[in-house]
This record gives structure tokens, C-alpha cells and sequence, in this order.
């Protein structure tokens, strides 16, 4: 292997890697977003004490959908961060391999695994985008219900 085949297969990965970033930018913004919403809902039940009961199951019903939903995220999170971690050691590999040592087969197996974490990442996600948008209907018509 040339010093050229050497510097594009240990290059190729960082398009994966800079993809499943801006994945993971994402992600970590929606993550973001609900752990603050639980922090508020968690405030107003502490506020509401036992005043109002309807938005006290309003609230505890949007903090179930929350917490489900912060879970999700989590784990997709994991598997994008799992993703880059296996990409950098498919390219380690690559390089060890240009020293002689036969490692190719072992950069390929963590390269299509980093490619398994990716799709299962972005699965879990697309689970939390469903579920995000039935938290927000639902909260809606309770609200339009009092």
C-alpha cells in the first residue's frame, strides 16, 4: 500500500465520523431540551402541591412521556458515540496494517459494526421524534380540555 492508499482509507472514516457528529450535535440538543423540560415539570409539581389536581396529572403525565423519551435519546447517543469510537479503531487498524501486520479484516469488522451502531442510533432516535410529537398532541388537548 501505497503512502497515497494509505492517507484515503485512513481518510475515508472521517466522513463517517463527521456525519454521525452532526447526528450526535443534534441529538444532544433534543436531550438537552428534555432533561430542561423535566427540570420545570419537576419545579411546577413541587409549586402546584395538592392545589390542582388536574395539572398535577397533566404534569406527572408529561414527565412519563419525558422520561421515556430522555431514555431514548440517551441510548442513541451511546450507540453514535459507539459509532465514532469504532471508526477511530477501524482506521488505528488500517494504519497498523500499512506496517505489516495483517489487521485488514479487523478494520472492516469495526467498520461495519461502527455502521451497526450508526443505524441502530439513528433507529432509537427516529422512535424518540414519534414520540416527541404524540407528548405535545397529548399535552395540547388536555390543555384545550380544562
Amino acid at each position: 500500500m501505497n503512502v497515497t492508499e494509505l492517507i484515503q482509507s485512513v481518510l475515508t472514516p472521517v466522513a463517517l465520523i463527521s456525519g454521525t457528529g452532526l447526528i450526535t450535535l443534534t441529538i444532544q440538543t433534543r436531550y438537552g431540551r428534555v432533561i430542561d423540560r423535566l427540570r420545570e415539570f419537576s419545579k411546577e409539581l413541587a409549586e402546584i402541591g395538592d392545589r390542582s389536581p388536574k395539572r398535577r396529572e397533566i404534569v406527572k403525565a408529561q414527565m412519563d412521556i419525558l422520561i421515556r423519551r430522555g431514555a431514548l435519546l440517551r441510548n442513541a447517543l451511546f450507540s453514535l458515540y459507539f459509532t465514532v469510537f469504532l471508526t477511530v479503531l477501524s482506521s488505528i487498524f488500517v494504519l497498523i496494517s500499512s506496517l505489516g501486520a495483517s489487521l485488514l479484516t479487523f478494520s472492516l469488522i469495526f467498520f461495519a459494526a461502527a455502521l451497526f451502531s450508526l443505524m441502530v442510533g439513528m433507529v432509537i432516535a427516529l422512535f424518540e421524534v414519534l414520540i416527541s410529537y404524540s407528548a405535545a398532541r397529548n399535552e395540547a388537548l388536555q390543555t384545550i380540555s380544562m
